[in-house]
């Protein structure tokens, strides 16, 4: 099924393809085509079977407590859910690592295969056994989701640039429907006729058919860490030292640690508060089913405002919504929560990824940058539910105090993302307004603009001033991290080094100025440039041949528009020995002026108290 799906690959997706071993070659998107609609498709299926069977942990949250695992606590019940979540983020540190390194296929096929063993040894497992279901769904499906969830929501990326947030979200969107499927099936198969162990053996098997599906349609298309370049691959300090990237991991941290508490008690206080069983399960159905909304919508429009002036919003009116729980009273305003608590948070969940690899100044970087903070987020998920079910107190269930840590903890994540935004904003001179300052670039000096063509700048010299110097300190800074991570070390060859040096060029231009530069653009502007050049030193070689301009001719063209060299063309004179051809240019005499100053033509100022004798107004 993929070599048909891949075989139809278009001729302009194969010539998007990068050259490997090859330095200057840049990488381009397709932006779609069949093969990368297919990886969304694939990507949407893995996530599908895999994060979304651990949204539907409500219902098996509610089953554990009441039933199969009665003689355990809600808050040891929870560490299954919370240890799944662990390490389905936690691995995403070397899984992302090793998927920037060309590992795609290892990890899927290994994912896979210890997800499917997991979820078929969670079917034999047997009642109030809570080691067996920990291990095998805790640990097992947890390692196996972990090794899957970040290369299926960073593949994408390969392939779009432009619709990047969107088609991330679409792919997110499969664990959201996922939540809206398996909660059904899972509640008719293990409170019905069929049981626990065939109804969770059932469900082992569809996801066993979409997996396969997902791994044939899912192919890579960018070159391995063998094949790029040295500099693509000293990344690290530069990720590291991204001060606003980290506040908003951080941030991020906060807003899980209290996100899915809705998500594992909801089903439960419903039904403690008197909804009919067979009712209240719907309420992760609804608040699953709203969530594949929360995360197209938003991504559509984070393509166009920025993925976090976006989420920031939407996080905000999650944290709220959360205190709302303390005053649901009757059956559809449980429905009414759920639905709008799934698209709000829903839209945080399918925008992480997006605003972790909108930091990156290089596609090759989205899976560590991903990875990275997948496993600093797996700290809050894996204490989170834990933390609210000992708040909860059960069998007493004081709701309020899990309500307030939610809410609270979501609403101080958002503070840390407007901190992150605002930083990122003046780094690019985007805050009050400036983001539609736009510089041309320069292949030299990277703060290099032209007032004239600029007339923004040029009533705002101050700014501009101002907006250089902290680019060229901030350009110093970063090579100096790509130096100190030897890039260029065992002395790479010169087209090596040169592209070291535009990459950091044009990143530290895009990253102060709020332009979106790409390599391409890049080599065409130089080489122009350096082709307008040799045809000025050319042209000003045949001028050199030329009768010099005598100081009447010029005198008598004053109002002409001054001649401006460029740096050939005054190489070019200097070198043969016509400095005195330069225009504008002042030779400076060895001895001095003996003639008398000139008298100045301009009326001599009178001073105030002469001023006022003769208007006859005394001060």
């Amino acid at each position: 099924m993929s070599s048909t799906a891949h075989s139809t690959t278009t001729d302009q997706e194969k010539q998007s393809r990068p050259a490997s071993n090859t330095s200057a070659s840049a990488v381009t998107f397709p932006e779609g085509g069949l093969s990368g609609w297919l990886t969304v498709l694939g990507s949407a299926l893995i996530l599908f079977s895999t994060f979304g069977v651990s949204l539907s942990f409500g219902v098996l949250e509610d089953h554990y407590t009441r039933i199969f695992l009665n003689e355990s606590s809600a808050s040891d019940v929870s560490w299954i859910g919370s240890m799944q979540l662990f390490l389905d983020f936690g691995i995403g540190l070397p899984a992302g690592k090793l998927f920037d390194d060309g590992y795609y296929r290892h990890l899927m096929t290994g994912g896979t295969v210890i997800y499917l063993f997991s979820f078929f040894m969670l079917s034999i497992c047997e009642p109030n056994q809570y080691y067996q279901v920990f291990l095998s769904q805790g640990v097992g499906m947890g390692i196996g989701m972990g090794l899957l969830f970040v290369p299926a929501v960073s593949l994408p990326s390969h392939y779009f640039k432009a619709k990047r947030s969107l088609v991330m979200g679409m792919a997110f969107a499969g664990s959201a429907l996922g939540g809206v499927v398996f909660p059904i099936i899972l509640n008719h198969l293990i409170n019905g006729p069929v049981g626990f162990h065939w109804g969770i053996r059932t469900v082992a098997f569809i996801t066993a058919l979409l997996l396969v599906i997902g791994n044939l349609l899912t192919k890579p298309r960018l070159p391995t860490k063998k094949e790029r370049a040295p500099e693509d691959n000293a990344v690290l300090k530069l990720i590291l030292k991204d001060f606003p990237y980290w506040l908003s991991v951080w941030g991020a941290c906060l807003v899980l640690w209290g996100l899915f508490f809705p998500y594992f008690y909801l089903q439960l206080y419903a039904v403690l508060h008197g909804v009919d069983k067979n009712v209240a399960f719907y309420t992760i159905t609804v608040l699953n089913a709203a969530t594949v909304v929360g995360r197209l919508v938003p991504n559509l429009l984070a393509d166009v405002y920025g993925a976090l002036n976006v989420a920031i919003p939407m996080t905000t009116v999650s944290g709220g919504l959360v205190f709302a729980m303390l005053n649901l009273k009757t059956v559809w305003s449980l429905f009414v929560f759920a639905a709008f608590y799934g698209f709000f948070s829903g839209a945080f969940m399918s925008l992480l990824t997006a605003i972790m690899s909108s930091f990156a100044f290089s596609v090759n970087e989205i899976g560590s940058r991903i990875g990275i903070a997948m496993f600093i987020l797996s700290l809050p998920l894996l204490t989170g539910a834990p933390l609210q079910g000992a708040l909860l107190h059960p069998p007493e269930y004081t709701w309020w105090r899990g309500v307030t840590f939610s809410g609270v903890v979501q609403l101080a994540g958002v503070s840390l993302m407007v901190l992150s935004r605002s930083m990122v904003a003046r780094r690019k001179g985007t805050w009050r307004n400036q983001r539609a300052v736009s510089r041309p670039y320069n292949s030299t000096h990277p703060t290099h603009f032209h007032p004239m063509k600029n007339t923004r700048y040029d009533r705002t010299s101050g700014i501009a001033n101002e907006m250089a110097d902290s680019i060229l300190g901030s350009r110093k800074n970063g090579l100096a991290s790509i130096l100190a991570g030897g890039a260029l070390d065992n002395d790479p060859p010169e087209d090596v080094k040169e592209e070291i040096l535009r990459r950091t060029r044009i990143f530290y231009f895009n990253r102060m100025t709020g332009n979106a530069i790409s390599m391409d653009e890049a080599r065409e502007f130089e080489h122009a440039q350096r082709a307008r050049e040799m045809s000025d030193a050319e042209a000003s070689g045949s001028a050199l041949a030329a009768p010099s301009v005598t100081s009447s001719d010029a005198s008598a063209d004053t109002d002409a528009e001054p001649v401006v060299l460029s740096f050939a063309q005054l190489q070019a004179l200097i070198e043969a020995g016509k400095a005195d051809q330069i225009p504008n240019n002042k030779i400076i005499p060895d001895e001095l002026n003996d003639e008398a100053p000139s008298t100045s033509a301009a009326p001599v100022r009178k001073k105030p108290w002469e001023v006022a004798t003769e208007t006859g107004q005394v001060p």
